[in-house]
């Protein structure tokens, strides 16, 4: 069938904002403390920055 994926809830998506931009964590530190793959960290990050550029 294919890998299930499941997506960030807006809590998680907050938190991750918040670790990520204003406490400056790394993505493995957020992956941690969300229990979510790195991979998964860096889409949502990619998705949603500002810039579009590369």
């Amino acid at each position: 069938m294919g890998i299930h994926y499941s997506h960030l809830s807006n809590f998680e998506r907050c938190r991750l904002f918040e670790w990520y931009h204003y406490q400056k964590k790394s993505i493995r530190e957020v992956d941690r403390l969300l229990n979510r793959s790195h991979a998964t960290i860096s889409r949502e990050i990619r998705r949603n920055r500002k810039n579009k550029e590369k």
